[in-house]
């Protein structure tokens, strides 16, 4: 199967679709009965895995979600987004700086987005009532809820 190029099919922005959770999901999109619009964002759509992406039907989109820019501009006319990140590869840091950029550019796409998936987990520290206080890579997932 493929996506679909109808311009009534509500538009899905991947970000992370190049890896297992995005992929997974525009997988499922793509075997739906119901049409959608995909667009897969990926660092390098060079790669194998987003030619893979464009022959299944997918726009192939390249950003950098470091880039507040980038990640506002792949999400313009998007109905629904789901977010997926690397999460620790750069650090808390910056981790949260990406959460900032995604946050900021959903508020940018509101008059269009209806629906934004963004995949997490709670304070791990916080739900365990301090037991687990060292797994900062999931606090920091948290932590962009509260931007």
């Amino acid at each position: 199967m493929v996506a679909s190029t109808s311009p009534s099919a509500p538009l899905i922005t991947v970000f992370g679709s190049t890896g297992t959770q995005g992929g997974s999901v525009i997988d499922h999109l793509i075997s739906s009965p119901k049409p959608y619009r995909i667009r897969a964002v990926t660092r390098d759509p060079s790669k194998a895995s987003g030619k893979k992406l464009q022959e299944m039907g997918c726009e192939v989109v390249k950003a950098e979600i470091s880039n507040k820019d980038d990640v506002e501009r792949v999400m313009k006319g998007s109905d629904i987004v789901f977010v997926s990140n690397k999460g620790m590869e750069h650090g808390a840091a910056t981790e949260m700086q990406h959460g900032k950029n995604m946050i900021e550019a959903v508020k940018a796409n509101l008059s269009t987005i209806k629906t934004f998936i963004w995949s997490g987990i709670e304070h791990v520290s916080q739900v365990s009532g301090g037991k687990y206080n060292k797994v900062e890579h999931f606090d920091t997932k948290a932590g962009w809820l509260e931007t």
